[in-house]
Parts: C-alpha cells; sequence; structure tokens
C-alpha cells in the first residue's frame, strides 16, 4: 500500500487530477496471501502477472462460487460518504462461461442508499461487472428489510462490453452527490462510458421484481449516490438456473486506489 501517488493517464501523458487518498500496489504483500486490510474471499497477492512493479491482487475464482474481498473505503472517500472515487487495474483471463441469464461482478461499493421516501441500509450495493451477453453492467441492488418489510431492489443498466479479457484495462468508478450533470461516472481506459455516466435521481434503468417482497424497487428505476462505507473486489455471479454453472474465471487487480475527487489512470505499463 502506499498513499499520494501520482496520477497520469494510460498513454504515459500526465493528468491533472489530485493525488489520491491510498493505492494499493501489493508490493508489500506476502505471495499467496491475502493483504490487509482486505477481508474475506480467495484473493491473495500475486507475482505472476502485475501492471505495476511486481506483483498485484489475484483472484481465482470456481464455477459458481462467490469470491469477494471486502476493504473499508470511508476514510478515503468524503466525511459524509456521498462523494468518493475508485481508480483499478484489472485483467481478466477470459470470458466467464456463463448461461443466457447470469451475470456477474467484478466490484462493488456497499453503502445506504436513500431516496425521498426510502432509506436502504448498509446492505445496499452499487456494483460493476458483466453479463452472459457480452455486455457490461452498472448494478444497483439491495435484498433485506426496511422497517419489517421486506424490500427487493434490482435495477441494471448495460452497455457494450468494454472490459474485455486478456489485457490490463484501467476502470475509474466516481460517485458525487454534488455534481450538476453526473452524480455516478465511469471511465475505462480514460474513455467515458456514456450510460454509465449520469445524473442519479432521475436515471431510468432496467429493474426486475419478484413478486413474493413487500416493497419492489421502491426507487423505480431512478439511482440515489450511496454512503461509501466498503468496497469488495473479485468475483461474484447469478446463477439464474438455466443450467450451465457461471465461472470459472482468474482475475487480477493491481493499483487499487480511492480518493475524493477523480484519480485518472497510472502511466502506460513499460
Amino acid at each position: 500500500m502506499s498513499t499520494g501517488g501520482a496520477s497520469a493517464g494510460m498513454g504515459g501523458a500526465a493528468v491533472s487530477y489530485d493525488k489520491p487518498s491510498v493505492v494499493f500496489d501489493f508490493e508489500n504483500g506476502t505471495v499467496g496471501q491475502r493483504p490487509a486490510p482486505f477481508t474475506g474471499g480467495v484473493a491473495a497477492v500475486d507475482s505472476t502477472k502485475s501492471y505495476s512493479g511486481q506483483k498485484s491482487l489475484k483472484v481465482s475464482c470456481g464455477a459458481n462460487q462467490t469470491c469477494l474481498s471486502e476493504l473499508p473505503i470511508r476514510s478515503y472517500v468524503a466525511a459524509n460518504g456521498k462523494t468518493g472515487y475508485a481508480r483499478f487495474m484489472v485483467y481478466v483471463d477470459q470470458q466467464p462461461k456463463m448461461g443466457p441469464n447470469d451475470h456477474y461482478d467484478l466490484v462493488r461499493f456497499y453503502g445506504a442508499m436513500a431516496s425521498p421516501n426510502l432509506t436502504l441500509p448498509n446492505g445496499a450495493y452499487i456494483s460493476f461487472g458483466g453479463t452472459a451477453m457480452a455486455s457490461q453492467k452498472l448494478h444497483q441492488f439491495y435484498n433485506g428489510s426496511v422497517g419489517g418489510k421486506s424490500v427487493w431492489q434490482d435495477c441494471t443498466k448495460n452497455n457494450p462490453l468494454v472490459v474485455k479479457p486478456g489485457q490490463w484495462q484501467c476502470v475509474e468508478v466516481g460517485f458525487d452527490e454534488n455534481s450538476i450533470d453526473a452524480n455516478f461516472s465511469t471511465y475505462v481506459n480514460g474513455a467515458r462510458v456514456g450510460p454509465f455516466t449520469f445524473p442519479g435521481d432521475f436515471a431510468a434503468s432496467v429493474c426486475f421484481a419478484l413478486e413474493f417482497f413487500d416493497i419492489k424497487n421502491p426507487f423505480k428505476g431512478s439511482w440515489y449516490v450511496p454512503a461509501l462505507d466498503k468496497a469488495s473486489f473479485g468475483f461474484w455471479t447469478q446463477d439464474n438456473g438455466d443450467g450451465v454453472a457461471p465461472g470459472p474465471a482468474t482475475i487480477w487487480y493491481d493499483d487499487i486506489a480511492f480518493s475524493k475527487t477523480r484519480i485518472g489512470c497510472p502511466p502506460a505499463k513499460q
């Protein structure tokens, strides 16, 4: 782990963003062990592949397994948790095998989300991942209870696949409660992903409902900036019972950074 690392574009040209609050580059980690402050999952420091330096975080996930490792991030973002930016380098070995209705997460951001009418507690999250249809997804989800009633919030936005297998790529995900035009923002290799960059409280999305919940999709397709308490990295899949067990997947992460402002991509790999 390091702090205050310089920001630059993947092409090597410097980008004038503020220095991140923290950068996890895994250079001081022990190969084969999960690095602090990550908890859970199967993530371990690895020396066979890296973007910068000699080490990275490797996740080897079997078919139909949940392989997410969490870390607290509140101290790296704005005090109220409603403005924060994440940047990470990711290498996916191959597009995961999946059934036609399955999908997966590469990173999640957990925290309470409040609409004018209802607050979803800390189990709520927004994730970045993909689908069986070779597309990228941004997913807003909660499955729990509020005020003694069961609640299901399940909405997605989709985009053609931009995190492609077999190469290191830079992903930036931002949340900004005070932004006029983009409460949510996503960039891959420095390029803005249009459908994932939007103002939140009236942003339409596709929602799915399970009938036996008392309250179904209370946000009605709108998106609200979460209080950023923790993040998880790794691989998680949803098997929708179509006879195909999702996965397996091997993924490497490097130069994971958090800040109160956009960070930008690290210099191009030499």
